[in-house]
């Protein structure tokens, strides 16, 4: 499993171990999509929440928001 986006809160960051893998940025989110199953996007608004949602679903991946 793997968590990527920019600045994971620390909470987040204290999931990785041998089976989590936590990025924090990345310069293109497209092969963390691709190797998925599942695209999860918490609603924050402002935050590029409507391109990372798009994206998930241009890149024909199951799509979850809050």
């Amino acid at each position: 499993m793997c968590i990527a986006g920019a600045r994971p809160a620390r909470v987040i960051q204290q999931y990785a171990n041998e089976h989590i893998e936590v990025t924090g940025f990345v310069d293109d989110i497209r092969r963390y999509v691709l190797a998925s199953k599942l695209a999860i996007a918490p609603v924050i608004a402002g935050q590029g929440l409507q391109n990372k949602l798009l994206e998930s679903m241009a890149l024909a991946r199951p799509t979850l928001t809050t």
